[in-house]
């Protein structure tokens, strides 16, 4: 059960059922204010009812006071360990965060398929069955020969999940590259960490957004104790603006790149 008393500055305090037993409702506030401010003054005058001509002196006395009373310095050291406790299961966690994000697996891949004729017969054109070579048969007559007659020659049976064949004729081995998305409602772990978003372009394209793998790796690193983060390279362009060489004599040439500070 928690506890709400009303001071006379009409702050709301609440004692909680950790409190100490012998702290009074207004002195567990002030424990409670003090572990996250460690200003006592301040915190007697939000807890207390301290009339404004009181002088800075009294008050700091009385905060003073209230501050080293053991039961109060015994309940403000036990809320600063708890805290102190959060912390790490806080930074713990920040850096499994960062661990997570820094060895993500893609959420796009490529896979290479076989092509059509890969696995035809004599390399010819394999359809799936005779309900998808009808349907082409169909479309051919109805564009009136704007389309060409398919040619039956490779057979069925077509799987579009089939590894490329390296001696086929067609593709030369390299069969099909094919861009796979992760469904992003089943990412768990890792992968659902580094997730960042995804869009879709105006013609249907569909854009992964994953968070950066080397800024959580440069975070991590910076998160271990004594280590030194390495620094980032960075690739930049120098431009210059050189004159016509082909009048120019070797020497010309040499003396125009030095002037540019271009070698030494």
């Amino acid at each position: 059960m928690q506890i709400l008393e009303q001071s006379n500055t009409g702050l709301m305090i609440r004692q909680s059922d950790a409190a100490a037993p012998d702290l009074t409702p207004l002195q567990e506030a002030f424990a409670q204010m003090y572990s996250k401010t460690g200003n006592a003054t301040y915190c007697y005058r939000r807890v207390y009812n301290v009339a404004p001509e009181t002088s800075r002196a009294v008050v700091t006395s009385k905060a003073h006071e209230l501050r080293h009373h053991p039961a109060v310095a015994a309940r403000i050291h036990e809320l600063r360990n708890a805290i102190a406790e959060q912390f790490v299961i806080g930074a713990a966690a920040l850096q499994l965060r960062q661990y997570e994000l820094a060895t993500a697996p893609p959420l796009t891949h490529v896979r290479v398929f076989n092509c059509r004729h890969c696995h035809g017969v004599g390399f010819g054109y394999q359809w799936r069955d005779e309900v998808e070579l009808a349907k082409a048969l169909d479309a051919c007559i109805e564009s009136k020969g704007a389309k060409p007659m398919p040619d039956a020659s490779g057979g069925y049976g077509f799987d579009p999940f089939a590894k490329p064949n390296p001696t086929c004729v067609e593709c030369l081995g390299a069969g099909k590259p094919v861009v796979y998305i992760a469904d992003t409602t089943e990412l768990e772990g890792a992968a659902a960490a580094s997730f960042k978003g995804a869009s879709v372009d105006k013609y249907g394209v569909i854009t992964v957004e994953q968070h950066s793998q080397q800024e959580a790796a440069f975070e991590l690193h910076r998160m271990v104790p004594g280590a030194i983060a390495p620094t980032r390279s960075e690739s930049k362009s120098l431009s210059v603006h050189v004159e016509p060489l082909k009048d120019m004599t070797q020497a010309e040439v040499i003396e125009l790149i030095q002037q540019q500070k271009l070698i030494k």
